[in-house]
């Protein structure tokens, strides 16, 4: 069995787009197509080891999911684990492995060790039952869903991808079904990188990612062969392809891949070649790559690869990366190293980073902040010696530094730190008291309720109180009120109980939390309650149940982001109860938050429930706002069932499914999208289309290009002219001048005049003003609009100044500027 992280499928599955919720954990299903042979009931097969197949027992393992958790955490190490509970589960069987994993708790932040549990189990699953193992996930909300069956299939990939294949065709949503194919195609290309790239292919957006995966394993046994099949593709996935290659190439003969590198267009393809190149040729001779890189004849690619080299450089030796760098010619070229240098020295020798940030060129930040983490790591090591030096810094920089440091130390050593304190400067004191108290009482809360309470400054003894109260537990809710009575009524005390209240809900403490705001005069509780912030952490159903009813009770309290988890995470349970619950809510502006945040989850499983409880919503702005939520969210889980409902529809909310399917239906299929835009570009007065238009016509040109660049320009060629044109235009030269700065300009060349030619000509200057300046600036005098003509020269010469100020003051000078335009620019040279 090959063990896999489930959580970082999960991270995949989010950065692919396939799913902008939270993870909940369903009703267990019903009926015998989703649950595996044997039956579900978990605690009659699997409460003891009696279950177990005999001879296979595991020790420590009773069959049970607290067994497996207990060993999981025993292990000490995710991996570990993880092999323990594959090797557990081995003796079950298939029923019995699904059962436990339908019975899982799962919780939208699993600890590590729960997580060491899940994962096997699923995989197991997958190994014993895949059918009954994708029955079940079928049955799970589509947030959740998607991601299960990425796990799932995962496993199915290591023994039969043609099954897997015949699967995952299968699947309605485009999303998913091209990510699934994108997932196998990297497992093929392990063994079968020719078949694997024909199965790439047909992974939609992700064959881009797919192919570069792919190429970078072949390239890891036959750089060459992988190198020739990259130079082959389309221009779209070349250069992601070829940096995959190169970086692969450059472990094995960096020379080699340096020559490749050059050998690519100029521009913004060779530097990224370059720069991977010299970055993995430094990892293994960082003084042969430096030296090589300062060979390079154009100055932006030496830059380029100087810089990659130092970096790579600095993780293995950061004082001869910084030797290294003397020998550049000014100070200025110098300081743009100094910072990824320490970042790395820091870790490995905080000493004599140290040494160094105290003779290198830093402004007051830089040094603040390199100060700050080397005083965390030399107090691991050596916190006495780091005490010495963080004095000895001047006190504005030392006082982050000893902050840093006292909650190091701290933790081995309470008196300590405390005596530590007590010898720094008031101002000192002051800025690392919440540090100190706060590390202080994670691991003893009473003898940091003693230290704070035995201060005189009556202020700091309020700030280490007020930093302690994070870790108090509302299981005695005497003790905490005599702990805030310490504190002067007023902004501090509020702060700190509201402090409390979210850190202790975050652990665990949710119900005792609520209740003892209960407890609290209404003034306080409301105050607490306005100000509990948006970085709460995603709220479980049953927890959202408390905080509903406290809500509830204070109508007006809470602010509308905090209200706005709680009635999602209630949704998730029971969406057409949380709709309901928000119409209920007296203040109106709270109503319209809580339907918002109620609709918005529901549709993310059910989108045409979630449309129909909005349709019957009697605020008319609510529901117009409501709709235009649900088809964005549709649009991305369902693109045709969306298309289907717009059939159906009237106004203008058919004008933005159809549009918002057409565009989500254009990344696989984009000639079915242009044909859904077509009705809609026929421009309005003065040839403008609504901005919603406009962006549909820039998806569906990216879409297009990507998948066949000769159709995608022909078919924005033959858009009407008018602002759509103009920003699919704009879009496909953005897109082609980063693969071909050349033949992007040929094709601009060849516009005829109009606004979609001066769109064309300012894109392709955005693009090569870093690499070519002069070109940019011709280009850019090519625009006919004369207001996009002295932006685009305008944005040229600032980027032109800080790689040479004097060509750039000579072409400001003699280019056709306003001479307000012009007199800004010189005033900005001269001040460099």
């Amino acid at each position: 069995m090959k063990v896999f992280p489930l959580l970082a499928v999960a991270v995949f599955v989010f950065a692919g787009g396939l799913f902008a919720g939270r993870w909940f954990w369903p009703a267990m299903p019903s009926g015998t197509d989703s649950v595996p042979d044997g039956g579900s009931d978990v605690s009659s097969s699997m409460g003891t080891s009696s279950g177990l197949n005999p001879g296979k027992v595991i020790p420590g393992f009773d069959g049970t999911l607290e067994s497996l958790r207990t060993m999981a955490k025993a292990a000490r190490s995710s991996n570990r684990a993880q092999r323990h509970v594959l090797a557990a589960l081995d003796s079950l069987t298939a029923a019995q492995v699904g059962a436990l994993a339908m019975a899982f708790p799962w919780r939208s932040s699993l600890p590590w060790e729960d997580n060491a549990v899940y994962s096997p189990l699923l995989e197991a699953w997958a190994e014993k039952d895949i059918d009954a193992a994708l029955r079940w996930a079928g049955t799970l909300p589509l947030s959740r869903q998607r991601v299960t069956r990425s796990a799932l299939f995962i496993t199915l990939g290591d023994s039969n991808i043609p099954k897997a294949l015949a699967l995952i065709a299968g699947i309605k949503n485009p999303s998913e079904r091209n990510l699934l194919r994108y997932t196998l195609a990297v497992k093929m290309g392990l063994s079968d990188p020719e078949a694997a790239l024909r199965l790439a292919r047909t992974s939609g957006t992700y064959s881009g990612s797919a192919v570069s995966s792919i190429l970078g394993q072949w390239a890891e046994g036959d750089p060459q062969a992988a190198w020739l099949s990259a130079q082959a593709l389309p221009r779209r996935e070349r250069d992601q392809s070829s940096q995959a290659v190169l970086r692969a190439w450059a472990q094995q003969d960096a020379e080699s891949a340096r020559v490749a590198a050059l050998g690519l267009p100029p521009g913004q393809q060779r530097n990224n070649g370059l720069e991977v190149v010299f970055s993995g040729w430094a990892a293994n001779a960082p003084a042969a790559a430096f030296a090589a890189a300062g060979a390079l004849s154009i100055r932006r690619e030496r830059e380029l690869a100087e810089a990659a080299s130092i970096d790579a450089w600095s993780a293995s030796d950061p004082a001869a990366a910084l030797r290294a760098t003397e020998t550049l010619g000014s100070r200025g070229q110098r300081s743009k190293f100094f910072n990824s240098i320490l970042e790395n020295w820091v870790v490995n020798d905080p000493q004599a980073a140290a040494a160094a940030v105290a003779t290198l060129p830093l402004n007051k930040n830089e040094r603040s902040n390199h100060n700050s983490r080397i005083a965390g790591y030399w107090g691991q090591r050596d916190p006495e010696g780091a005490l010495v030096w963080a004095r000895a810094l001047p006190e504005r920089e030392g006082s982050s530094a000893i902050s840093n440091l006292l909650a190091r130390v701290v933790a081995d050593d309470p008196a300590a730190a405390a005596a530590i304190w007590k010898s720094l400067p008031r101002s000192q004191q002051r800025t690392s008291m919440g540090q100190l108290t706060g590390s202080w009482a994670q691991n003893d809360m009473d003898g940091a309720l003693a230290f704070a309470r035995g201060l005189e400054n009556p202020q700091n003894r309020s700030n280490a109180i007020q930093s302690c109260t994070g870790y108090l537990s509302f299981g005695d809710p005497a003790k905490i009120d005599s702990i805030f009575s310490q504190l002067p009524a007023g902004p501090d005390r509020i702060d700190a109980m509201r402090y409390a209240v979210t850190n202790r809900s975050q652990h665990g403490e949710n119900e005792a939390a609520v209740a003892w705001m209960r407890m609290l005069p209404e003034q306080d509780r409301t105050a607490i309650l306005g100000g509990i912030s948006e970085d709460w952490r995603t709220m479980q159903s049953g927890e959202a149940k408390e905080w509903a009813v406290l809500l509830k009770e204070n109508p007006g309290s809470a602010r509308s982001d905090f209200l706005q988890k709680v009635v999602s995470a209630m949704a998730s349970d029971d969406p057409a109860a949380a709709v309901e619950w928000a119409g209920s809510l007296e203040d109106a502006a709270q109503q319209k938050t809580a339907l918002q945040s109620a609709l918005s989850r529901w549709a993310e499983d059910k989108p045409a429930d979630a449309m129909q409880a909005a349709q019957g919503l009697s605020d008319g702005q609510a529901r117009s706002e409501a709709m235009k939520n649900i088809i964005q969210n549709w649009s991305y889980h369902d693109p045709d069932a969306l298309l289907a409902w717009a059939a159906t529809a009237t106004g203008n909310e058919r004008n933005d499914a159809l549009l918002k399917g057409g565009m989500a239906k254009a990344e696989y299929d984009p000639a079915a999208g242009a044909k859904i835009l077509e009705p809609f570009l026929r421009p309005q007065s003065g040839g403008q289309t609504s901005t919603a238009i406009n962006d549909a016509a820039a998806r569906i040109a990216d879409g297009w290009f990507s998948q066949d660049m000769a159709k995608g320009t022909a078919w924005v060629a033959g858009l009407p002219e008018g602002s759509a044109r103009e920003a699919a235009v704009s879009t496909v030269v953005g897109q082609w001048t980063a693969l071909d700065p050349a033949a992007s300009s040929e094709w601009v060349r060849q516009l005829p005049a109009g606004g979609s030619r001066d769109a064309a000509a300012k894109s392709l200057v955005d693009n090569i003003r870093q690499s070519d300046p002069v070109s940019a600036m011709a280009w850019a005098g090519s625009i006919a609009d004369p207001a996009q003509r002295e932006e685009a020269m305008v944005g040229t010469l600032n980027s032109w100044r800080f790689q040479d100020k004097e060509a750039a003051r000579a072409a400001a000078e003699k280019a056709p500027l306003s001479e307000t335009a012009r007199a800004a620019l010189l005033q900005k040279i001269g001040k460099q």
